[in-house]
């Protein structure tokens, strides 16, 4: 699915802003929103009905993104993400 030029600038400014979009996939939908902005994942899992201590999937877009969320990779986990 492609979005027109004007449809992913909203998504954009809506992420931006701290919101959440909803984003069709083939198998699910996810819920997208700046994993940086503590209020956005807050309300990510306020939307999903999920204790906050309860973690959520994280998509990156490469294996070299993990040292912007991550202090720490164990081995274990570097081999999964190189899968």
């Amino acid at each position: 699915m492609t979005l027109p030029a004007a449809e992913l600038e909203r998504v954009v400014r809506v992420l931006r802003a701290g919101g959440v979009v909803a984003c069709p996939t083939e198998t699910f939908v996810g819920l997208l929103a700046d994993a940086a902005n503590q209020a956005a994942v807050e309300r990510v899992c306020q939307l999903k009905g999920r204790d906050a201590g309860n973690p959520i999937a994280l998509l990156l877009p490469s294996i070299d993104a993990l040292s912007l969320v991550a202090a720490e990779v164990s081995a274990g986990a570097r081999a999964l993400a190189d899968r």
